[in-house]
């Protein structure tokens, strides 16, 4: 199962903030971008999600996934 999906924002403070999908409010705010983007990567990972990277004006700058891939093995152990 894969968590929520986490979202990097300029946040109205001027800061930048990380958000899981669906929330109301930032689960933190950082001083740059950089910095809000690692803790969104780490969470992601962790929880198998992805994470979409806005730019200042809100459009998406990138998007990046972590979830799980379900790979099918034959007998003989190759991957199809």
């Amino acid at each position: 199962m894969s968590g929520k999906d986490q979202h990097v924002y300029r946040s109205k403070s001027g800061g930048w903030a990380v958000r899981s999908e669906g929330a109301s409010r930032a689960s933190k705010i950082f001083p740059d971008k950089k910095s809000a983007s690692g803790h969104a990567n780490t969470i992601a990972r962790d929880s198998h999600s992805g994470v979409y990277t806005h730019k200042k004006d809100g459009t998406i700058q990138s998007v990046k996934s972590y979830k799980k891939r379900h790979v099918q093995v034959t007998k003989d152990g190759r991957r199809r």
